[in-house]
């Protein structure tokens, strides 16, 4: 991905996060400390994105998952495009 992509995902994603309501205290889950911790701070901004990352695509509503599908089409379409032709590439470079 692009450096401009990259931000575009650091953007989404603190917007996303931004919007999420958090849960009570008393949530279920909060009972183990280790959990509760994981938990919360995937509700906190992330940092600026950098190649190699491993993004999480949070979401809390339809119009979240919208926004990454948007954010992900051109970049999918991209990337088909590109193993299309490194496979055609390699499968006629022999034909010569």
């Amino acid at each position: 991905m692009s450096s401009e992509e990259l931000a575009e995902a650091t953007r989404v994603q603190n917007d996303v996060v931004r919007s999420l309501t958090r849960p009570p205290d008393d949530y279920y889950m909060f009972d183990d400390p280790n959990l509760k911790s994981f938990f919360l701070r995937k509700l906190e901004p992330v940092p600026p994105y950098s190649v190699g990352d491993d993004i999480w695509f949070r979401y809390g509503q339809r119009s979240h998952v919208l926004l990454w599908a948007e954010y992900l089409r051109p970049i999918l379409l991209r990337s088909l495009t590109e193993l299309g032709e490194a496979t055609f590439a390699k499968d006629f470079s022999n034909l010569g």
